[in-house]
């Protein structure tokens, strides 16, 4: 678990419910699975991480909140929606710890057919 409803700032102007925030943590788990990254090798208290997971939480929170076009959480929700792309472009394994010494192995089997 990478966040928890005690990580969203109180400064915001809407409330996050737990489901954005187990929604969040499942996300940054694919994220780096996406990476080739284990979630299980990294520290869950990385700062990036951690505000990869409060972006997203927000962002799910403003996106539930909208109502029409003109909406200002809909605003909100590009505005964090940019965000999100922009942290993600900076994690890499080296962010998140995991040099390239650690060494995966991967298995390898035969498919047959029949």
């Amino acid at each position: 678990m990478f966040i928890t409803l005690g990580d969203i700032p109180q400064s915001v102007d809407i409330e996050v419910e737990q489901s954005q925030i187990d929604e969040a943590n499942a996300y940054v788990s694919r994220f780096l699975l996406s990476k080739g990254i284990d979630p299980s090798q990294v520290d869950t208290q990385n700062p990036h991480l951690k505000q990869l997971a409060i972006t997203y939480a927000l962002y799910k929170a403003y996106l539930l909140f909208h109502r029409d076009k003109e909406s200002p959480y809909l605003e909100k929700a590009k505005e964090l929606e940019k965000e999100l792309q922009r942290i993600e472009s900076q994690i890499t394994s080296e962010v998140v710890g995991i040099t390239s010494s650690s060494g995966k192995t991967f298995g390898v089997f035969k498919i047959q057919r029949g």
